[in-house]
């Protein structure tokens, strides 16, 4: 099956498992490796954008935040 797009809560989801306040670098190579091979990737959480943005060091294919109260498409 060839994915399309993929959609990360940040929380415990993207997040170290040690509960790190911080994403782990194999996790950012990882997603970056989807964006390369052509897969749309994004957040859906409770967080701001901007907090998201804190959070991964590049843009995402689309920001769905606040309880779909944002939803934020990077071209």
């Amino acid at each position: 099956m060839k994915y399309k797009i993929i959609i990360f809560d940040i929380g415990k989801t993207l997040l170290d498992k040690q509960f790190s306040p911080q994403i782990s670098e194999q996790t950012l190579s990882d997603i970056k490796t989807l964006q390369n091979k052509g897969i749309k990737v994004g957040v859906c959480t409770m967080r701001t954008i901007k907090h998201c943005r804190a959070l991964i060091p590049f843009e995402l294919d689309f920001y769905i935040c606040l309880n779909l109260s944002i939803a934020s498409i990077t071209a």
